[in-house]
């Protein structure tokens, strides 16, 4: 009876001990400070406030078309026609071609070594001496210099509501093609067929014989 009895009450006391402990680590846990969540972190100031994602103009610098293009300057006038149908129903190939030619004349510097740059010069200032400077910048290359007056006639013929936005200056300069009167006309002895006394005899063809 004494051995039972002892039992029960060595139980008991592990029951309450084991109370004890449970208590004792739930008020630790209550006590402690909990983990932040991405809801509870204090928001970012300065430079951490920067948004990760950004564009890729804002991180290049670059500037849209519309806000870098200046009103009646030469880029303009290409962008008009551009907008124009006279270059929409071109061949795709045909487009790409000619953008190009067009984004080359716009850096290309007025004079050697200034800053102004032709896709920048007013339309009231371009004359047929600045033409003749964009065709003899490509003289080394003849037919690329004419691909550029090419190009050019169809800038400068672009219109707006059916009115010209400028004169067709463009016009008024030579390409570098070389034109010639084409072949000298044939004389009557040489559309003679030869006669037989002024023919060479032919060497007598040989015969083989097929290895098959």
């Amino acid at each position: 009876m004494n051995d039972r009895s002892a039992l029960y009450r060595k139980e008991r006391a592990g029951t309450a001990q084991c109370a004890i402990t449970c208590a004792s680590t739930a008020n630790a846990s209550a006590a402690s400070p909990r983990i932040s969540t991405a809801r509870n972190f204090p928001k970012p100031t300065g430079k951490l406030a920067t948004p990760l994602c950004r564009s890729k103009a804002s991180l290049t610098g670059a500037r849209t078309i519309s806000s870098i293009v200046k009103p009646n300057t030469f880029r303009w006038l290409c962008m008009e026609y551009m907008r124009a149908d006279a270059f929409k129903i071109l061949h795709p190939t045909t487009r790409g071609a000619r953008r190009r030619i067009m984004e080359a004349m716009w850096i290309e510097p007025v004079k050697p070594g200034s800053k102004l740059q032709f896709g920048d010069m007013p339309l009231a200032h371009i004359d047929h001496g600045n033409i003749e400077v964009l065709r003899d910048r490509k003289k080394e290359t003849p037919f690329a210099a004419d691909e550029r007056l090419k190009v050019l006639r169809q800038v400068f013929d672009t219109k707006k509501d059916g009115k010209a936005i400028v004169p067709n200056i463009v016009r008024l300069v030579e390409p570098f093609s070389v034109y010639t009167d084409g072949h000298a006309t044939a004389t009557p002895e040489e559309l003679t067929p030869p006669s037989s006394s002024n023919t060479t005899d032919c060497a007598p063809r040989r015969l083989y014989a097929s290895p098959f």
